[in-house]
């Protein structure tokens, strides 16, 4: 049983999320964050091109910088983002997204957000991939055993006449002085 890990996460992009303009207000970001109980915002230009990320984890860093909650969002947002082309292979940005501990991940075409990534859903692909590998290893090993089995008889039937071959061969060799008489 194959798993094709990328046609699964490519299953879960999710086209609904929460996109704002560089101009949203921090307090707005933050309060559309609560109700959609979203992790991030995207935030996006007019054309809807990718500009920044605005998530969870930096609402704290706002409170300790003292930052004005009618900021606009564009003066926060994360501008160093990752962000996957729908075209490109997802399984290698999802192991980025969760190594680098990442709540969403943009999915683009030619540079305009068409949906997300959640750092939980791929998780749980991932988590999934690991059981199937694992139960597929287990199958092989299991495989592999029953094979090293089926040789050890084999061979332990084949050494045995080989066995009474090669004593009977040593046996007239040692005595075929006797026997020539």
């Amino acid at each position: 049983m194959s798993v094709d890990i990328n046609e699964e996460l490519r299953s879960l992009i999710s086209r609904k999320f929460l996109k704002v303009i560089p101009s949203a207000q921090l307090q707005h970001v933050v309060m559309h964050l609560g109700m959609r109980d979203e992790t991030a915002a995207v935030v996006v230009g007019s054309n809807g091109q990718l500009l920044g990320v605005f998530a969870e984890k930096d609402i704290a860093k706002t409170l300790v910088d003292r930052v004005s909650r009618k900021a606009p969002i564009s003066q926060i947002m994360k501008k160093k983002i990752y962000s996957v082309d729908i075209g490109e292979s997802l399984i290698d940005h999802a192991e980025i997204m969760v190594d680098q501990n990442l709540t969403i991940l943009p999915v683009t075409d030619n540079n305009i957000v068409i949906g997300v990534l959640k750092r939980k859903d791929v998780i749980k692909v991932l988590f999934q991939s690991y059981k199937v590998k694992n139960k597929q290893s287990k199958d092989l090993q299991k495989q592999l055993e029953f094979k090293e089995d089926y040789l050890s008889i084999v061979s332990r039937a084949i050494q045995t006449p080989l066995h009474v071959i090669t004593l009977s061969c040593d046996y007239l060799l040692s005595h075929k002085d006797q026997l020539s008489e």
